[in-house]
């Protein structure tokens, strides 16, 4: 770890810093950070933040970069003045973090105040309000389809007005970008062919008019579209075939094999999606999503040794996954190690009380042990939580029976009955 700056070593470090050195900056980001305020020169300790947040976000650091956003923003104004330019890339900078970091309300917030009253440009304000589209639509706790689309129709205006105000080559692919977000909200709104035929029609433009070797990573995005429409088309294999012309264009975006992996896994193709998800590893920042996905189909194979150490990786990256401790507890029981199984139980549960499934599997083992009056705690919270499962009432009285209470065990039965003739 670094070690505080003094002015001895805040001298010797300027000159790395005065280069740019990007691991030099990395390293020392928050010593100088400190160092600033210290001296009580806040300006240059923003500064140096925002340096710290666009390289975080540049390596996919995107915690990292939120951790920054604060003390950016306290002196943002005066970093940005009346640049519209270098406002809007770094609020998109400071954006990315902060949704990465699930502070979505706080992103919605940093765009409404500190972008749309100072953007004027048709072409800045495309960007902002495509972004905001995408705030409802992708990030939000609870989406908003009609904000979503409100937003999104507002982008294509201002893009379509900002014709012959910036290169017709910039118009046109910003145009292609902002169908492309209207593309995936008529996903999510069930049109899922109106969805195909905009990927394929901004495809079709780009090519036209800027021939095909222009924005070949927007190219690649456009296919990657089309293959999520032809999943919700349940036509996997064209799918299958518009995520490979995706990974042909852009071999090195993990996400192209992450979302073909997945796909995979879901036919029971298990070995070619592990072997895209070593791609998705090979490629990725420090993603649990991927590792999440990779321990999955391992164990979908038994190949559980494998798949404990791809959660561990997930978990080590973002501890907040009780379905991971639910999944390995499952794999600790059926290799008979029970403590294992309990003890992840226990933090799946600790994680998300609300699990039913993990409840009444904790209750199993606990009846199991011996220890009924845990598992009748389980199975009451439980059937509290999914009063109309008749399975539920049965798992009780199994345990009201080994706890010799007749009445209750046969009150149990008649109620998991009912259950089955309301159903």
């Amino acid at each position: 770890a670094p070690q505080a700056l003094d002015d001895a070593g805040y001298a010797a470090l300027q000159p790395r810093l005065e280069r740019g050195e990007p691991l030099a900056w990395e390293i020392h980001a928050p010593a100088l950070i400190a160092y600033h305020r210290a001296r009580g020169e806040d300006a240059l300790a923003a500064r140096a933040a925002l340096r710290a947040l666009c390289l975080s976000n540049h390596y996919g650091y995107y915690h990292e970069s939120a951790s920054f956003a604060e003390a950016v923003l306290a002196h943002f104004d005066d970093m940005v003045g009346d640049d519209e330019d270098a406002r809007w890339n770094y609020i998109g900078n400071i954006f990315q973090g902060l949704v990465s970091a699930g502070r979505q309300e706080f992103a919605l917030e940093l765009i409404l105040t500190r972008a749309e009253p100072h953007l004027r440009r048709r072409e800045l304000r495309a960007k902002m309000h495509y972004l905001l589209s995408m705030i409802h639509l992708r990030y939000a706790r609870k989406p908003d389809l009609a904000l979503a689309e409100h937003y999104i129709l507002l982008a294509a205006q201002d893009i379509a007005a900002a014709r012959g105000a910036i290169a017709d080559a910039d118009q046109t692919f910003l145009r292609v970008f902002i169908d492309n977000g209207l593309a995936f909200l008529r996903v999510r709104q069930g049109r899922a062919r109106d969805a195909l035929a905009l990927c394929q029609e901004g495809y079709a433009l780009l090519t036209r008019e800027l021939g095909d070797d222009r924005h070949a990573l927007h190219r690649s995005v456009l296919q990657y579209n089309t293959a999520q429409v032809y999943v919700m088309l349940d036509r996997a294999e064209d799918a299958l075939a518009h995520y490979r012309k995706s990974i042909e264009m852009d071999p090195y975006y993990s996400e192209y094999y992450n979302e073909s992996g997945n796909l995979l896994q879901r036919q029971g193709r298990f070995e070619e999606a592990l072997a895209l998800y070593e791609l998705a590893v090979r490629y990725s920042a420090p993603y649990p999503e991927v590792h999440f996905n990779r321990g999955v189909c391992q164990s979908q194979t038994g190949d559980w040794e494998a798949a404990l150490a791809s959660f561990a990786l997930s978990l080590e990256l973002n501890p907040q996954q009780p379905e991971i401790h639910q999944i390995r507890a499952e794999i600790h029981e059926q290799s008979g190690d029970a403590d294992a199984a309990l003890a992840d139980y226990d933090a799946a549960i600790a994680l998300a009380a609300d699990s039913v499934a993990a409840r009444v599997n904790r209750a199993v083992l606990h009846y199991g042990r011996g220890d009924y009056a845990r598992a009748l705690a389980d199975m009451d919270r439980a059937i509290a939580l999914d009063p109309d499962n008749p399975e539920h009432y049965e798992n009780r009285a199994e345990i009201h029976k080994a706890m010799r209470r007749e009445e209750l065990y046969r009150h149990d039965l008649d109620r998991a009955d009912a259950c089955r003739a309301a159903a």
